[in-house]
């Protein structure tokens, strides 16, 4: 995946010229899954101040300009409510298939009462987003088909000639972006399913 655009640009263009910075947004949504999980509080925090500024710039005067900004916020506050419902099902869909194994679709729908075809729809989409890399959607069993990751192998981009880490360094991190029970062998890794970096 190409490398995201910086924040720095998104939150800029959305309190210059918001529909620009709207396009920025999702531009950065699609190139980076960790933003998955914290994008909605970043949006709820840019619609304030576009809200603020709004409200400034109506009691000076110019109240076409003012109201363009507030409209503004107020598409950028339904994106920030879109994008944190998302990222609470995401973070569940996580924590169902890989920390509780379910992995029978029917299951995991009755879970978060939604309907299968909305379940195997959004999980299809996270597979095709990077969450679950090499998995599939199995439509005659109606599960989803995990593959263990290469980052996660012991023996994983070891030069010939240097003896693999120990066992006993493998360990279980919980990722503090998604949720995700992660296998780590050595002091650091990245997190298998939203790529945040693990301790």
């Amino acid at each position: 995946m190409q490398k995201p655009i910086s924040w720095f640009w998104v939150v800029f263009a959305l309190i210059i010229f918001w529909p620009v910075g709207l396009i920025l947004l999702f531009k950065r949504l699609s190139t980076d899954r960790t933003a998955t999980f914290s994008c909605g509080k970043r949006l709820n925090v840019v619609a304030i101040v576009l809200f603020i500024i709004g409200g400034l710039i109506i009691i000076s005067g110019t109240h076409v300009i003012g109201v363009l900004f507030i409209l503004g916020g107020l598409v950028v506050f339904r994106s920030a409510r879109k994008s944190t419902a998302q990222g609470n099902r995401y973070r569940q869909y996580v924590d169902l298939v890989v920390n509780q194994k379910q992995r029978f679709i029917p299951n995991i729908a009755s879970i978060m009462r939604l309907s299968n075809q909305m379940v195997t729809l959004e999980l299809t989409k996270m597979i095709n987003e990077g969450f679950f890399v090499g998995a599939r959607i199995d439509r005659a069993t109606n599960e989803i088909v995990l593959m263990p990751h290469p980052s996660m192998m012991p023996h994983h981009g070891m030069p010939m000639g240097v003896a693999p880490a120990p066992v006993s360094m493998e360990r279980v991190v919980v990722c503090d972006g998604c949720g995700a029970n992660n296998r780590v062998f050595g002091p650091t890794g990245e997190c298998e399913y939203c790529g945040s970096p693990l301790q």
